[in-house]
């Protein structure tokens, strides 16, 4: 288990698509003839597939297990609390007092990635969290600039 001080993220076991071929090589298929060249590459193909239904096609992806859903939501910027609002560092410099981003691009709208864990029946989902990789983020702000896509609320 790898340690990266305290804080949020202070303890965690990262694993990767390796791991993930052992394990599968191991436990799963011992006696399979899957390469791990080509074992990547359907889990490409399949992660591309939700990504393209969930960013595309503004879908919602059902997770294995009952361990919940996952969509990309959008809510309105709340002014009156600010401190839900991220801090423009370049305006604020540029200006010497704290600005804050207020999303006129989308009309006060900001958009995220949502683990509804509502109808999960997993244990301690307190101590889990979904974090979705840069790809997709800059994916998700891409399709939102060029006006391509529009979500539903939360």
């Amino acid at each position: 288990m790898a340690f990266y001080g305290r804080g949020k993220n202070k303890v965690q076991d990262v694993l990767n698509l390796a791991d993930e071929y052992d394990f599968y090589r191991t436990e799963v298929a011992p006696d399979t003839t899957i390469t791990s060249v080509v074992y990547h590459a359907i889990l490409k193909e399949f992660y591309d597939g939700i990504t393209k239904h969930i960013l595309y096609e503004r879908g919602t992806f059902r997770l294995p297990y009952r361990l919940g859903r996952l969509r990309v939501c959008k809510s309105l910027v709340k002014l009156n609390g600010l401190s839900k609002t991220t801090v423009d560092w370049a305006a604020s410099i540029k200006h010497n007092a704290v600005v804050y981003h207020l999303n006129e691009h989308t009309s006060g709208y900001k958009y995220y990635f949502l683990w509804d864990r509502s109808s999960c029946n997993a244990k301690n989902l307190g101590y889990y969290r979904l974090v979705m990789t840069r790809t997709n983020k800059r994916l998700l702000a891409k399709l939102i600039k060029e006006c391509k896509m529009d979500y539903y609320g939360k």
